[in-house]
């Protein structure tokens, strides 16, 4: 009797979660999305990243695939559809991690391509001092400094947090990053002002370096270990 071949069908679960902080931003929010309520962070500098480790440790990673913490403002940024998004995903499942990068069909001749060599020296143009303050902290944490320097390839940068990833690379990813939480929250009170306070923006005040930090650790950790990973780029033609 002849064989028959089972092929194995792979899904994807993911738990896609998007923050609101006021009454405006909630009102932005996908019904495809799963709402987070940030009105009361424990701390209100911290931004994405504070839900992302909240949400990293109460995950049902049991019931879920992947992981996923967007902005209110995902669908401003990127021009994209929430349900197209979800059903792109469900139509490619297999990857360990998704990437959005929101600003990659801002331009023609994209300018965070063709002037800096990585989202560190982007960061530098729009928030001077972010390189040299990063590089304190990776050394606070025992993290090498040169990471800062190294090459970013298209495909890998992602801004905003816009990524979906299964807990093989979250373990990873927190990993590394607790390592600068817990450097930070070691760190003398004139260096938490300069990562919390200080006017790190030059076209706006959001506050300080820790969030534009900790929103370039996500391509930085990727650069060094994408060989151990499967990895989807998702363009944004895909789901507008």
């Amino acid at each position: 009797m002849k064989k028959i071949k089972i092929t194995k069908v792979e899904t994807i679960k993911p738990n896609i979660y998007q923050v609101f902080f006021d009454e405006k931003s909630k009102s932005k929010l996908s019904k495809f999305f799963i709402s987070y309520d940030n009105t009361n962070p424990i701390n209100k500098k911290e931004f994405e990243y504070g839900v992302m480790r909240n949400l990293y440790s109460k995950n049902d990673w049991k019931n879920s695939t992947h992981l996923s913490v967007l902005s209110w403002k995902f669908e401003e940024k990127t021009k994209g559809d929430p349900e197209k998004l979800q059903k792109y995903l469900m139509k490619k499942p297999g990857y360990d991690i998704y990437i959005v990068n929101p600003y990659e069909g801002y331009y023609r001749v994209p300018f965070i391509y063709s002037k800096f060599d990585n989202m560190w020296d982007q960061g530098e143009y729009f928030h001077p001092g972010l390189k040299k303050i990063a590089s304190e902290l990776f050394n606070m944490a025992g993290l090498d400094p040169k990471l800062l320097n190294k090459s970013h390839p298209k495909d890998f940068i992602c801004y905003c947090n816009y990524w979906i990833a299964n807990r093989k690379f979250w373990d990873l990813y927190m990993s590394y990053s607790e390592r600068l939480y817990s450097a930070v929250n070691k760190s003398p009170d004139s260096f938490k002002e300069k990562l919390f306070f200080y006017d790190a923006d030059v076209s706006y005040d959001k506050g300080g370096y820790f969030a534009y930090i900790f929103e370039r650790l996500f391509t930085t950790i990727l650069v060094e270990v994408y060989k151990s990973f499967k990895i989807k780029n998702i363009k944004l033609r895909s789901f507008r």
